[in-house]
């Protein structure tokens, strides 16, 4: 057991000097790799996400305001419907009556 645990560790070592002798010789799609992880490292982000954050807060505000504006324009409707009907229903009972 012993001998396989240090021909293990043997190995482990080799193939670790292996892989940083390979990481020297960067290739091109290396290079650009690197270049694109720091043009993502280097964004910011948290502004972009708070001028999100502040449109959805005005659109939501708008959508609000809309809705608040809806609920007068039904209300004066059911308003006038109401006031409608009750003319209707007089005009049906002088009908009646005559």
């Amino acid at each position: 057991m012993r001998i396989l645990g240090k021909a293990a560790l043997a190995a482990i070592f080799a193939s670790s000097a292996l892989l940083a002798a390979c990481d020297s010789n960067d290739g091109p799609m290396e290079e650009a790799g690197e270049k694109v992880d720091q043009a993502v490292e280097s964004m910011d982000t948290q502004g972009t996400m708070e001028e999100m954050g502040e449109q959805m807060d005005e659109a939501m505000a708008d959508a609000e305001a809309h809705m608040e504006a809806m609920g007068e324009e039904m209300e004066e409707a059911m308003e006038e419907s109401e006031e409608s009907m009750e003319e209707m229903g007089d005009d049906m009972k002088g009908a009646a009556a005559e």
